[in-house]
């Protein structure tokens, strides 16, 4: 009986103890010392191994600006726009134009896509300030420097199978296997050209900032000064503007059309003259009968 109660004690003992190394290895490894987060030893932050990986001290960011201005000397704003791109390094994607001028009611626009390094955009953007009106201004960050290294690592490990594709493709045996390996070896090549290229495509976008820039050609230039003021003072400019195309609108439209005008006058005045003869004879006043009743009103 002894036995049997001195043997329940240290099977219970046994099972005390263990419960509480389980607790305590429990509490070990969901907190770190300090109350710092503790990682699975293979994995950083992100995922990925903290023993291969290396992350980047540059990071890769594509910047994107959307801009538009306003200017009353589009000409030379045009001008200045393209010396201004040249000077910075930069060059143009794309140029669209339309428009004849304020002058004919058409007013012109431009639009541009263009490429300014990454280093002098904001001196870039400070000088379109300068030339004209800004309306509007936006910028955007993208940052691609996970998709960057992932590229780069793509592109190595398929270098690495490249060549042993073409050390293999030396020692092939038969015709059979050749062809296997010249096919497998050409899909790793295509592969290996598109992330070439992609990788390409990044560093360009990197290194240099994509402007889009829009220029609006008018008669009056807001002011960039947007208080109570100015905002009136453009109001009255505005004004004054309207009633002078106003004016030189009917002046163009009453030259432009006086060879119609004379002619539609010329048809009034004839019309006019017929009906007033038809008038008179209708009501029996035309000069012929007129006559005898004077001279019968002399012999009384």
């Amino acid at each position: 009986m002894k036995k049997k109660l001195l043997l329940t004690l240290l099977v219970c003992l046994s099972l005390l103890l263990s419960f509480v190394g389980c607790e305590s290895n429990n509490d070990y490894a969901g907190e770190a010392p300090n109350g710092s987060e503790i990682y699975d030893k293979d994995y950083g932050t992100e995922g990925g191994d903290t023993g291969d990986s290396v992350i980047p001290t540059d990071r890769k960011i594509i910047t994107t600006v959307n801009e538009r201005v306003e200017t009353e000397n589009y000409d030379t704003l045009i001008e200045n726009l393209k010396a201004a791109v040249a000077e910075m390094g930069g060059y143009f994607v794309s140029s669209n134009y339309s428009g004849n001028g304020v002058e004919s009611n058409r007013a012109r626009y431009a639009s541009f896509e263009i490429r300014i390094p990454a280093e002098k955009l904001t001196a870039f953007t400070g000088k379109v300030g300068e030339l004209g009106t800004v309306l509007s201004y936006t910028e955007k960050a993208d940052d691609i420097t996970l998709s960057y290294v992932d590229t780069e690592s793509r592109i190595a490990v398929l270098e690495t199978e490249e060549a042993a594709l073409a050390a293999l493709l030396l020692k092939a045996g038969n015709t059979e296997e050749y062809l296997q390996i010249n096919e497998q070896l050409y899909k790793v090549r295509g592969e290996l050209a598109s992330l070439r290229d992609q990788k390409k495509t990044y560093d360009t976008l990197v290194t240099y900032s994509t402007v889009h820039l829009a220029v609006n050609e008018v008669e009056n230039a807001r002011s960039a000064d947007r208080s109570f003021f100015s905002e009136v003072g453009d109001g009255f400019k505005a004004s004054l503007s309207g009633i002078g195309r106003f004016f030189r609108g009917f002046a163009i439209f009453l030259l432009g059309s006086s060879p119609v005008l004379l002619l539609i006058a010329a048809i009034g005045v004839g019309i006019f003259f017929l009906v007033r003869a038809v008038v008179r004879r209708s009501s029996g006043k035309s000069p012929r009968k007129e006559a005898p009743k004077n001279e019968e009103k002399k012999e009384e």
